[in-house]
């Protein structure tokens, strides 16, 4: 819910609609509600908080549908369909994320990389091609003095430039990224890398799938320190497989150095033009745990050796 005036905006979904409603915030008394056809979904409701501005109330539905509403009678001033216009498709969740206003732009993560409308008219300023969207709220942040806005898609972190939909290259973002981002943010690297999916989950129920990731990390807390389990192999679609432990689990500090060293087995043992993937199918688990657990502690015995020290 959004608090804006005395007002508290909120979405949900009832009886196959979606219905934004605005109450007095003091006392809980209904002032107006829009609604429009939507289902349920597998996951009932909107994932998307509305977002509060200058008299307008901007709003997303699971199938992508926006609106933007007036605050204080609930009427539209303008709607779109982001499915419809620019092939926007939902995810296990729908299409999620509160909508960010940046400038003149309200932008949505919605398609392969976003979509940005006029906030003023709903017009197209631009958009990404169109696929399954991410599941996340857009971030605006200031780099190099410029704002810019950080989108976890369905597959990746993207970096818009809000104006024109410039990414910056990679290697500008790197002192951004962390250890584990330095590893592979310099684009040649990526480029000889190829395509290669790694999924972080930060929870048991796998909620950022890595369990299907051809490299997944799931973080577990234990006693207060952070531990990683390595899995490798899963992929989606119609060969999905889950993938395979690789072993006992890492310290948090642990991590990009055991990422560097799959990707350099991969590197090493591939064939020309050869994916990740395609290379683990061929040569199995092993060279990359050997690899991995190479003249190493880890996990519980290497938080067990700082301990000591």
């Amino acid at each position: 819910m959004s608090i804006a005036g005395g007002k508290l905006y909120t979405i949900g979904n009832q009886g196959g609609q979606d219905v934004v409603s605005c109450l007095d915030a003091v006392s809980g008394k209904p002032i107006w509600r829009h609604a429009y056809k939507c289902p349920a979904g597998n996951f009932h409701g909107p994932r998307a908080t509305p977002t509060v501005a200058d008299g307008l109330v901007y709003t997303l539905g699971r199938n992508g549908q926006a609106f933007c509403l007036d605050a204080e009678t609930g009427k539209p001033k303008w709607q779109a369909d982001l499915g419809k216009l620019f092939g926007a498709k939902p995810g296990d969740y729908g299409i999620t994320g509160s909508p960010l206003l940046v400038g003149d732009a309200v932008v949505f993560n919605a398609c392969l990389k976003g979509v940005a409308l006029s906030k003023a008219t709903g017009e197209k300023l631009w958009a990404s091609p169109g696929g399954v969207s991410g599941f996340a709220s857009p971030v605006g942040f200031e780099q190099d003095g410029k704002t810019a806005v950080a989108l976890f898609t369905a597959d990746a972190l993207a970096i818009l430039d809000p104006a024109l939909m410039l990414l910056p290259k990679l290697r500008e973002l790197r002192g951004e990224l962390g250890p584990l981002g330095a590893q592979i943010a310099d684009r040649d690297r990526l480029e000889l890398i190829g395509e290669m999916q790694i999924k972080i989950s930060g929870c048991i129920n796998a909620c950022g799938h890595h369990h299907v990731g051809h490299i997944g990390v799931l973080g577990v807390d234990k006693n207060d320190a952070e531990f990683y389990q390595v899995t490798l192999g899963g992929r989606q679609g119609n060969d999905a497989k889950l993938g395979k432990v690789i072993g006992p689990s890492f310290a948090a500090d642990e991590m990009p150095e055991v990422v560097a060293r799959i990707i350099d087995v991969y590197l090493k043992n591939r064939h020309a033009d050869e994916h990740f993937i395609d290379t683990f199918d061929r040569i199995g688990l092993d060279p990359f745990k050997n690899r991995v657990y190479e003249g190493r502690a880890h996990g519980k015995a290497k938080a067990a050796e700082k301990e000591a020290a």
